[in-house]
This record gives structure tokens, C-alpha cells and sequence, in this order.
């Protein structure tokens, strides 16, 4: 009863606010009701409204040190650091034990980049605060934007300690122990962490997901279950339980917890996909592609979809309906090296010298391609004697990855195979100079070298 008349007493600060607004009156109200109205024009997102009502606020009550706090608060969320700082000492002065005055100096200097001042503001904070959680929390997010993560590790398992249930600080930690390599580490935390909340669905869900990453599939099958047990709308667990029964093969009972999905909800094109694989491993073609098409007609955006469908059809030979599927792919996703993969392995059958060049640059244009992946289709065509095309791939594989040691040698025995003797000097002479190494090298990649007078001419010197 006392809450809805709270409730009631702040929707009617609320609309004398607005109607004061509208009208050439002024109203007065206390600190606490501005206090309610601003945030509540914050909370909406009303930056200005917000912006206008603590103007009025402070006009009202110049010297309230809450509403001060909130003017700064404002002010750090434009970015007018020395404004809100200048502020924010006066109330330092005015009450040096007000903890909220130190995490939002803090805010300043972690909007400025400079986290570890913003961590001695907070953990000024904590010795004079009653609710030490929410500084543990954020002083935790301090350190991740530092990446160092086992100090923030240690913040997080402290707000943990303090707030249970807290199950963002939760994922944190776990993030930590997952970035760190700390796999049995983690286990090991949830496990305490369990005995002190056993019906976390989260903590039982998150220690499945490392028990499966460690390959403990049996332990990280009865977590997923708990978690869902706990959690019958809980479809995360659920699904990592399917894919670790994929994992498993056990491809039949895959299935089977991928389609209890459906009546939570409409299924989604990622649980289509998921069954298809299962059906695909399973060597059951019908229902492959019944489920892969169902996919695409859930969500035509999921690339994951049309790569699936162009592996499907180029394991069959079918070259050409391989191609149209993971062209669909390449349009939605162009950064994706596994599209341009599969795209090139279908020209590589094709033999069409501009398309694998096209999929090449295509390639070498993703993020986070490695160069040993890139060096196997390069050694594909070096092992099928397409010199040109090899040659052509490395060299702009080199404006890549800049000088790579397996690209530079690799392009030095082509150019000798093609008889292009001065290029060949001038990048084995440059290659020398930065990885001096064995050239033995050469004559194991391109045996064909050996006994070759030009190869000799050029290679020898380098011979120690």
C-alpha cells in the first residue's frame, strides 16, 4: 500500500513538472522530487528535459549537495569533464565521505581513458561506502579495459561475494577465467560458487560451457541439465546440451533436444542449421537439406546457412549449385574467410584463372586470416603446377602479410621456374638480408630446382 502511494505521490511531481512546463508558472517542489523527475527524463533517454529540470532544480535549491551530484553527472555525460570536475571537488570539500563523489570522478578520468586514476578514485570508495558491490563491479570493468583480467578477476569475485546474485559480475568472472586459459580454474570457482547458490541456473549453464570446452562432456551434459531443470524457459542450456551431444556424436539425441526447443517459441534458423548438420553427419540427405532450406527461409541473412548448403552441394560434386549457394554467402558476409574458402576451392575444381585470383584477394581481404591457411591453397597450386597462378597469389599474399618468410621463398623458386632471374635475385637477396636461413629450403619446396644451372647460379651464393 505505501509503495503504490509513493508510486502515485511521484507520478503527480511528474505531471506538475510537465504541466509548470507548458505554463508560465512556477511551481515548487523538494530536492527529492527533482531528483525522481531528472532521472526519471534520463531513464527515458530526455537528455534536455533532464538537462531543463536540473536547471530549475538548482534554482530552486542551490545548495542541495544531491542535486550538485546530479548536475555533474550530466555534465561528464556531455563530456564536460572540467565543469563536472570543479563541482565535484566543491562537494569533496563540502563532504569529503560521500562515496558517489569518488565514482563519479572516477567516471571522469575512465571516459578519458585514464583507468587506473579512475581505479584509486574507486577504491577511495570502497573504505568510506556501505555498499561495497556495485564499486567492486565497476572497478572490475577498470581493469578489463586495462585487459588486465586476472586483477579483474579478483574485483569480480569480490562483488560476488558481497551480491550473489549479481549474474552480470558473474559472466565477468568467467570471462576472465575463459581469457586466461583458467578452464579447471573456473570449474573449480563454480563449484564454490554452486555450494553457495545452488539453484543458479547461470553458474550450472557457465560451468557446462567450460566442463565442454575441457572435453568433460558427461560432466558439462548433467550442468546444461541442472541449468534447464532450474530454468525450464533457460533455451541456452538447452542448446549447448544439443551441441555437446554433437560434439559427442550422438547425433540421434542431438536432434531430438534441438527440436524441444521448438515450442518455446518459433524455432530459429540457427536451430535449423544445427539439425541439418546432425542429419548431415547421419548421411541422411533428405532431411539435410529439408532442414538447411528451412534455415534460409527463417533468416535468408545467416550466411552460416548458405556456406552449409555450398559444402553440402561441392561434397557431392555439384561445382556449379556449390558456387550459386556460397556466392549468397559472400554477398552477406564478405569478411568471412570461410566463405571465400569454399568459393575458391570450387574455381580451384573449375580451373578458372581470374576467379582464383578474384578468390584469393577475396581472401587475403578477411580479418584474422592466417597466413598458414592462406600458404595451403598457395601450396595447392604449386603442387598442380599452376606456376603462374601460385605466383600471382603470393605476390599479393606478400602486400599482406609483408614479407613472410614462407611466402618470400616460395615466390623466389617460382620466379626461378619461370625463368625470371633478375626478380628472383633481387627477393632472394632481400629475403636473405631479413630471415637469413638454410637454402636448402628452396630445393625441399621445389625439387624440380635441383640440378637446374639458373637455380644453382642464383642459390649457391647464398650457400654457406
Amino acid at each position: 500500500m505505501l509503495l503504490d502511494q509513493e508510486d502515485n505521490e511521484y507520478s503527480a511531481s511528474l505531471s506538475r513538472f510537465e504541466t509548470m512546463m507548458k505554463s508560465d508558472k512556477v511551481f515548487f517542489f523538494d530536492s527529492e522530487e527533482f531528483e525522481e523527475i531528472i532521472y526519471h527524463y534520463i531513464d527515458m533517454g530526455k537528455m534536455q528535459l533532464a538537462k531543463k529540470a536540473i536547471q530549475i532544480a538548482l534554482n530552486q535549491h542551490p545548495t542541495s549537495p544531491d542535486l550538485k551530484l546530479i548536475q555533474a553527472e550530466i555534465l561528464i555525460h556531455d563530456d564536460k569533464f572540467e565543469l563536472a570536475d570543479k563541482i565535484l571537488n566543491d562537494l569533496k570539500r563540502i563532504d569529503p565521505n560521500n562515496d558517489e563523489v569518488y565514482i563519479q570522478k572516477s567516471n571522469i578520468f575512465s571516459k578519458q581513458g585514464q583507468h587506473h586514476l579512475a581505479i584509486e578514485e574507486l577504491k577511495i570508495a570502497l573504505e568510506i561506502t556501505e555498499e561495497k558491490a556495485d564499486i567492486y563491479h565497476i572497478i572490475g570493468m577498470e581493469y578489463m579495459f586495462l585487459d588486465e583480467l586476472e586483477s579483474a578477476k579478483e574485483y569480480f569475485i569480490l562483488c560476488l561475494e558481497d551480491d550473489i546474485d549479481d549474474h552480470s559480475a558473474l559472466y565477468n568472472v568467467v570471462y576472465c577465467f575463459e581469457f586466461l586459459d583458467q578452464f579447471d580454474a573456473c570449474i573449480n570457482y563454480l563449484d564454490g560458487f554452486i555450494d553457495r547458490n545452488p539453484y543458479s541456473e547461470v553458474a550450472w549453464h557457465q560451468k557446462g560451457r567450460m566442463a565442454k570446452y575441457v572435453k568433460k562432456y558427461d560432466l558439462a551434459l548433467s550442468c546444461f541439465d541442472y541449468a534447464a531443470l532450474i530454468d525450464e524457459n533457460f533455451l541456452g542450456a538447452v542448446l549447448e546440451k544439443a551441441k555437446t551431444l554433437q560434439k559427442l556424436k550422438r547425433f540421434e539425441e542431438a536432434i531430438e533436444v534441438y527440436k524441444s526447443t521448438f515450442h518455446s517459441g518459433e524455432p530459429e534458423a540457427y536451430t535449423y542449421l544445427r539439425i541439418g548438420k546432425c542429419y548431415k553427419k547421419l548421411k541422411n540427405d533428405k532431411q539435410t537439406l529439408k532442414y538447411f532450406y528451412k534455415a534460409a527461409a527463417e533468416d535468408p541473412l545467416l550466411d552460416k546457412t548458405w556456406r552449409a548448403l555450398a559444402n553440402y552441394f561441392f561434397d557431392k560434386k555439384d561445382f556449379q549449385k556449390s558456387l550459386n549457394y556460397i556466392e549468397k554467402a559472400i554477398h552477406i558476409e564478405r569478411h568471412q574467410a570461410k566463405n571465400w574458402e569454399i568459393f575458391l576451392e570450387n574455381q580451384l575444381v573449375l580451373d578458372s584463372f581470374p576467379d582464383i585470383i578474384y578468390a584469393l584477394n577475396g581472401l587475403l581481404n578477411c580479418e584474422g586470416l592466417e597466413v598458414e591457411d592462406y600458404l595451403t591453397y598457395v601450396d595447392v597450386l604449386i603442387e598442380n603446377e599452376k606456376t603462374a597462378l601460385a605466383a600471382t597469389a603470393l605476390e599479393c599474399g606478400i602486400n599482406k602479410f609483408e614479407n613472410h618468410l614462407q611466402l618470400n621463398y616460395r615466390l623466389v623458386g617460382l620466379y626461378i621456374i619461370q625463368n625470371k632471374t633478375k626478380l628472383a635475385k633481387d627477393l632472394l637477396k632481400l629475403s636473405m638480408d631479413l630471415f637469413p636461413i638454410n637454402i636448402d629450403l628452396l630445393y625441399e619446396i621445389f625439387p624440380q630446382l635441383i640440378g637446374m644451372k639458373r637455380a644453382e647460379n642464383i642459390i649457391n651464393p647464398y650457400k654457406i
